[in-house]
């Protein structure tokens, strides 16, 4: 419970009130002024919620509200896919398909990222960066397990 001691609950109550405020804005877009269709409106409505939360995060509110932002960005583009979908914009094979792939190659990165992380953890990140004319094929195996080799290509012309 000490969690809830560290939530400023007016930013909170702030957000919820600027719920309140845009929603119906949005509500009020999709009947009068330029019909807009309720799927391009939900996409708005979480597309200028999460830039209100991202905002609040700028303002040094803490990490929860970078969070929400993100998970709200998500919605947004995910609403946003299944509009076009399902107004026949985008075939909903072509569509279901692609969000696979999207959501597998999202999967993949959080993966390759864990295990840099648990790399890091793990060597405690006490290499040394090889020199220019040094290869890795003269280093003797526990000298070449303690050296990575640069990730910057611009020396091949000295090996």
């Amino acid at each position: 419970m000490d969690f809830l001691k560290r939530v400023n609950w007016l930013m909170v109550l702030a957000y919820f009130i600027l719920i309140g405020a845009v929603t119906p804005l949005v509500v009020y877009l999709t009947m009068s002024p330029i019909d807009l269709s309720p799927g391009i409106a939900i996409t708005l409505l979480f597309g200028i919620l999460g830039s209100i939360a991202y905002a609040f995060h700028l303002m040094g509110e803490g990490r929860g509200w970078k969070w929400l932002a993100c998970f709200e960005g998500f919605m947004s583009g995910l609403t946003f896919w299944i509009w076009l979908m399902a107004d026949d914009i985008v075939h909903p094979a072509i569509g279901l398909s692609s969000m696979f792939f999207i959501l597998a190659g999202f999967v993949m990165y959080i993966s390759y990222r864990r295990k840099l992380s648990q790399a890091d953890r793990i060597e405690g990140e006490n290499f040394r960066e090889l020199e220019t004319g040094e290869r890795l094929d003269y280093l003797s195996p526990s000298e070449r397990d303690h050296a990575p080799v640069s990730r910057d290509r611009s020396d091949y012309g000295a090996r």
